[in-house]
């Protein structure tokens, strides 16, 4: 018997030990709120976090295909920085994903400036000066309470067929991203709390945007290329089809009530909102326009999809209610034929 009250002591520890044990909690989306009230300038960030000079050269970052180095600014902030025309586009893309509930990094645009130290630079020579200066540059905080995790694809994540990941798809068809292999979107973690690990899966390279995939020589922050395409291929019964190209092929064919789900949310975006995320990112006065134009008319045609959908469900109600409105006046007319005779 003293082994059953020993293997019952075991069993009450393990239950305890399972029970305090945080749970993990995978999230892709958060609920933004009311849309119109966002701010798509600063947007998860502010304007007392964003970098501020004297900046000093840490490291280069000699990872992707384009120019990073790392640097600590006036305030003792740790910054990713980025160089190229992804730093337009992807804050701008950072501003609308923030806007729609989905987690982005923190970042910035910094038109130009001084590093101080960026000495024996690789790449980053390209694009830092002999003496520090920089231009058009993507500033990148990141929360030292998130460790980044294994990467994660559109095609397979613990949120297939979830309304959050359809809307993500469509986000990524209106700002033309189409750098979605299964290296390029990383999982980050939260930091474990009393209420458990928060598992958050964010899409953090985005720099690839506004511009047009081709397989040979995709292009990115190009307004021309970013308004050739349209963002509706088809309308199904039960289903808008994007005409959504990437590398690793994303899904496109988004179910009805998951495109009605997030055009819903998009109705509230006004045209004054995108204006700030694009002013946000830096883009020259002269394009903001057709960027904001662009990416307002894609909104309406998905909108526009849905209303063609709706009319052909009910020219479809309509068809079966005139076919059964005849099919009985043909049978009472039997009927009285029938007993006329």
């Amino acid at each position: 018997m003293r082994w059953l009250s020993l293997l019952a002591a075991v069993i009450v520890v393990l239950f305890a030990a399972s029970a305090a044990r945080p749970q993990e909690t995978a999230r892709l989306w958060q609920d933004p709120g009311p849309l119109a009230s966002r701010d798509l300038f600063w947007g998860n960030g502010s304007q007392e976090r964003a970098p501020q000079p004297p900046f000093r050269f840490v490291q280069e970052n000699k990872k992707g295909s384009t120019p990073k180095v790392v640097v600590t600014d006036a305030r003792g902030a740790t910054w990713s920085v980025k160089f190229s025309s992804e730093a337009h586009a992807e804050v701008a893309a950072a501003r609308l994903m923030w806007a729609f509930g989905y987690p982005v990094e923190e970042m910035y645009y910094v038109h130009t400036g001084k590093i101080d130290g960026a000495r024996g630079l690789a790449r980053a020579g390209d694009v830092i000066e002999d003496d520090g200066t920089f231009w058009e540059a993507r500033f990148e905080r990141r929360d030292p309470k998130f460790v980044e995790g294994a990467g994660w694809a559109l095609a397979s994540n613990p949120f297939a067929g979830s309304k959050e990941l359809s809307g993500l798809v469509i986000l990524f068809a209106l700002i033309n991203n189409w750098d979605t292999d299964l290296d390029r979107n990383q999982a980050v973690y939260a930091v474990t709390t009393a209420k458990g690990v928060e598992q958050w899966y964010i899409a953090d390279d985005i720099g690839a945007s506004f511009g047009r995939f081709d397989l040979e020589s995709p292009i990115k922050w190009n307004l021309a290329e970013y308004r050739k395409d349209k963002l509706i291929a088809s309308v199904e019964p039960d289903a808008i089809v994007l005409n959504y190209r990437a590398y690793g092929t994303p899904p496109t064919r988004i179910p009805i009530d998951h495109a009605r789900w997030f055009a819903k949310m998009a109705s509230e975006l006004t045209p004054a909102q995108v204006r700030r995320a694009f002013e946000a990112a830096g883009t020259p006065p002269a394009d903001i326009d057709g960027f904001v134009e662009t990416f307002m008319a894609k909104l309406r045609e998905l909108q526009s999809g849905l209303r063609v959908r709706l009319l052909v469900l009910r020219n479809q109600a309509r068809r079966i209610e005139m076919r059964v409105a005849l099919r009985r006046a043909e049978a009472r007319v039997s009927e009285h034929l029938l007993n006329g005779a």
